[in-house]
């Protein structure tokens, strides 16, 4: 296999035990606590893919490999900033993050009340619902030969969970959306989302990734889908700059589920 270690290698591995040390990520079950340890030792032995892998032969990531990202910071967006991105205006439930941190002043779940219905950030569904979340979180999507979700599942510090139980048709589409804002200094998200649909079951998910500045930022998003027999799931992911600049850099989610099955077919590098 041709693989790239990335030059800032040892920045990933700060970033990981950073996360572990502060105590951010570490009120998960120890299962999930393991699969984070399991992805970034996997991610240290693949570092980033090359050209030379028929996988990505048309796709060069180099840019991501040689920057440095720290991760984003705190930090908050107006409501005029919200209404300005492109799905502002749907009515349904709505989960909203920023830099990576579930933002609820801005969410609404309001519209996700039929019985059994749950969308909600997916960190304090984790205490929760465990028993729910642990059989699937990081066990549908392939990790351990593959970099970018290996580094999201180290990385990641919140998302969104949608679980619709059997029998269940949602008239309004669930809006998530992922705010990067970057302010001063090159930075990463890695969002998670994990979608869940029993059986004979409808819903609409719209995933959203949007920037509203200039300053350079790297999206590292895994979706992880569940659908039921019976079940249909119709999705839609969307990226959209406002007033981007050329550091953007977005790797589209990764999908992996029992209909749904994909992987990045492009990396939006803005050249």
């Amino acid at each position: 296999m041709s693989i790239e270690t990335s030059g800032n290698l040892d920045t990933y591995l700060a970033q990981f035990e950073l996360l572990q040390n502060t105590g951010k990520v570490t009120d998960v079950p120890a299962s999930i606590q393991q699969i984070r340890q399991e992805a970034m030792t996997r991610f240290s032995q693949l570092g980033f893919p090359t050209t030379r892998l028929e996988d990505w032969r048309f796709t060069n990531v180099e840019r991501i490999a040689k920057s440095q990202f720290d991760l984003a910071d705190e930090a908050t967006v107006s409501a005029a900033q919200f209404e300005a991105c492109p799905f502002s205006t749907l009515s349904g439930p709505r989960l909203i993050f920023v830099n990576g941190r579930f933002a609820p002043a801005l969410s609404n779940t309001a519209g996700a009340t039929q019985a059994g219905v749950t969308v909600e950030n997916l960190s304090h569904a984790l205490t929760k619902k465990s028993a729910q979340l642990e059989p699937r979180l990081a066990r549908l999507t392939p990790y351990r030969d593959r970099a970018f979700p290996a580094l999201n599942t180290a990385l990641w510090q919140d998302g969104a969970f949608v679980s619709v139980p059997n029998n269940t048709t949602l008239n309004e589409p669930i809006h998530l959306l992922f705010i990067s804002t970057a302010p001063s200094k090159t930075s990463a998200t890695y969002p998670r989302v994990l979608v869940v649909l029993g059986e004979n079951s409808r819903s609409a998910v719209i995933e959203e990734y949007v920037s509203i500045n200039d300053s350079p930022h790297f999206t590292n998003a895994v979706t992880e889908i569940d659908v039921g027999p019976g079940s249909t799931l119709d999705g839609r992911v969307g990226c959209a700059s406002v007033d981007a600049s050329p550091g953007v850099i977005t790797i589209p989610p990764i999908k992996v589920g029992a209909i749904i099955t994909a992987r990045p077919s492009w990396v939006d590098l803005f050249e």
